[in-house]
């Protein structure tokens, strides 16, 4: 084989050489971005599945959800405090509950409002009512009960007068019996009232 023809061989089996380079090369940049774009689509399901979207129930029709505030008293919580409203007229509604293990007692009629006597929104005017039912409730450990004002009996309404603020007082009272039920962790016995102050927006 002379130079000439050696040298052509030569030649001929590096450009194969570096076509078997280039060719694995490209499989290796291939891999690789495939592996990137099933990162960016793991990250992108990531962030899809971790946003969360917080509602907050609206008050019911015919409802005045107060704003309230209230000292707590030995196992009574104060759940909610509501003005319902038919045709022109309001009833407060608090919504009290036993969380502790003595058993709380009190009468369905106690709730007692108290509107500033100057309120341009809410006035307090007579009613003509016959006598209501009287009962005493005893709550358990993590019963409700919601409480009334006016109820049947009581002589008087409060009367929406104009839209708008009106802040209000209602407060009632109770008694606890010694604990029936274990683990009987509050023994803070006798009689109490809880006040509560509570903002009402009326349209």
């Amino acid at each position: 084989m002379d130079a000439k023809n050696f040298l052509f061989g030569a030649f001929a089996l590096l450009m194969v050489a570096l076509a078997s380079l280039t060719a694995v090369e490209y499989n290796q940049v291939g891999t690789l971005n495939s592996q990137l774009s099933s990162v960016e689509s793991r990250s992108a399901r990531t962030l899809t599945t971790t946003v969360t979207v917080v509602s907050t129930p609206r008050c019911p029709s015919l409802t005045a959800c107060g704003t309230f505030t209230y000292t707590p008293r030995g196992d009574v919580a104060v759940e909610s405090v509501e003005g319902q409203i038919v045709n022109s007229f309001v009833y407060f509604n608090v919504t009290v509950e036993n969380v502790g293990y003595s058993v709380v007692e009190m009468a369905n009629y106690v709730l007692n409002t108290t509107i500033g006597a100057n309120s341009p929104v809410l006035h307090r005017v007579p009613n003509n009512e016959g006598l209501g039912v009287s009962s005493g409730v005893d709550l358990k450990h993590g019963q409700s009960y919601s409480l009334y004002d006016p109820t049947s009996g009581d002589g008087y309404w409060y009367e929406i007068a104009q839209p708008g603020l009106v802040d209000v007082t209602l407060s009632f009272p109770w008694t606890e019996t010694p604990c029936v039920n274990a683990p009987c962790t509050s023994q803070t016995l006798g009689s109490n009232t809880t006040t509560i102050s509570a903002q009402f927006t009326f349209p």
